[in-house]
């Protein structure tokens, strides 16, 4: 049986879509989470975060390191994005790249220890743009064990992609006969793959259509869900029921069955995220977090300014932030840090955070 811990099997999440989605994933003991430039664990028993990395007398300060990951620009010319990492059959999988003119981007085995990586399968090739860099591509997540992305054929062709972890490929939705076709946020949950889809409806006149898709892995039928969406991003609840902001920074609550609408709250600060868990939804600005329950009514309110919800589940919830929630501390040096959080306290008026002091930790 395989043993999945994502959006789509036992753990029914919705992360942030954008790099912070993938910072953290649950396992049976623990969280294994990315900063910086290493890969750590944190152990739910004891409460305590590890680098991953089982070398004797390791100082975890270079690309030596069992836990390095890289990161863009660095001497190695090589290193992994956040997003498309997973937890599977007892392996971590990543998505890495090595560069040079191009950046060739691949999927990645790691050890659970760290101590073993192997590179599979070839994703797709970044090119330089006008100014001389690259164009980052973050869609990609793994459902069931495939990964899941948009691909841009040199041929013209455009569309959904399939890739197996052995590297063969499938077209699963085409769109090459549309005008400026673009696939974005893309989501995993249960045996479906869900995104939203543009294009030019007609030339010169510069109108868009918008739609919110679904593709199911089991019976290779998409369909359309929405019509006209334009939801900066959008977290599902259950099968039939998402959250999504707009540009207007405006959170609405849709049945996908009746097509019902709920405004949820308008006119907030700017919205950096919306993401939920099997308890909660939250909404994330520059002053709060604002927790809401599935039918949309507010719980609690968090103040913590720049924060971002990276992960919940049943027991806990983990925000990146300068400062305690809901404290006035100072920042410390601009210096980042993963807050935890037992979700019984949700809605209480006293907290007790854990603070996780990212990038100190020793194995």
């Amino acid at each position: 049986v395989d043993k999945l811990y994502s959006a789509n099997k036992e753990y029914l999440a919705q992360p942030y879509w954008n790099q912070a989605c993938d910072y953290i994933k649950k396992t049976d003991n623990g969280y294994y989470f990315i900063d910086g430039n290493l890969l750590y664990f944190w152990d739910s028993a004891v409460q305590e975060g590890t680098v991953v990395c089982s070398a004797p007398n390791c100082d975890h300060q270079g690309s030596y390191c069992n836990a390095y990951i890289g990161s863009y620009g660095d001497e190695n010319q090589y290193g992994f994005v956040k997003t498309g990492m997973e937890i599977y059959n007892d392996h971590i999988y990543m998505l890495g790249y090595e560069m040079g003119d191009v950046m060739d981007f691949y999927i990645y085995q790691i050890s659970m220890d760290g101590s073993e990586r192997e590179k599979l399968a070839y994703l797709y090739t970044n090119e330089k743009d006008a100014t001389g860099g690259f164009m980052w591509t973050y869609d990609w997540i793994m459902v069931n064990g495939y990964y899941y992305g948009a691909y841009d054929g040199e041929d013209g062709t455009y569309g959904l992609e399939k890739i197996c972890l052995d590297g063969t490929r499938e077209s699963v939705y085409d769109m090459s006969n549309l005008d400026t076709p673009n696939i974005s946020l893309i989501k995993g949950y249960n045996h479906d793959v869900y995104f939203t889809t543009e294009w030019k409806a007609d030339e010169g006149n510069g109108n868009y259509v918008f739609r919110l898709m679904k593709y199911n892995i089991d019976t290779g039928k998409t369909e359309t869900l929405l019509e006209n969406f334009k939801g900066n991003d959008y977290c599902l609840t259950d099968e039939n029921h998402i959250f999504y902001y707009d540009i207007n920074n405006d959170c609405y609550l849709i049945d996908l069955t009746t097509k019902e609408e709920i405004l949820v709250a308008d006119d907030m600060n700017q919205l950096s995220a919306v993401t939920s868990d099997g308890n909660y939804v939250y909404l994330c600005d520059y002053e709060n977090v604002y927790v809401y329950d599935f039918d949309g009514m507010l719980t609690d309110t968090i103040p913590c300014p720049s924060a971002t919800v990276l992960f919940g589940d049943g027991e806990y919830l983990f925000v990146e932030a300068f400062q305690e929630p809901g404290t006035d501390v100072e920042k410390e040096g601009g210096t980042m840090h993963m807050w935890v959080l037992d979700k019984s306290q949700i809605g209480s008026e006293h907290k007790q955070w854990m603070k996780m002091e990212l990038g100190s930790y020793s194995n």
